[in-house]
């Protein structure tokens, strides 16, 4: 059965999701400061943001990042 959580520590998710999102940009080739300015656009405020979990029987099968 499928659960849903609330994340309260964000910070291991916040730093893989930079990651990805780095990643992403590089491999799509877009310029440094471009990339740098799309992550500055999408993590601001993303404190002030819930994290949720979606676990299924146990096992971690994606977070949901919730405006």
């Amino acid at each position: 059965m499928a659960r849903i959580s609330v994340v309260h520590d964000s910070t291991e998710w916040r730093k893989n999701f930079e990651l990805r999102l780095r990643a992403a940009d590089t491999t799509s080739g877009r310029a440094a400061a471009a990339a740098e300015r799309g992550f500055q656009d999408v993590s601001t405020g993303s404190d002030d943001r819930p994290l949720a979990e979606i676990t299924d029987t146990g096992t971690r099968v994606g977070p949901s990042h919730t405006k």
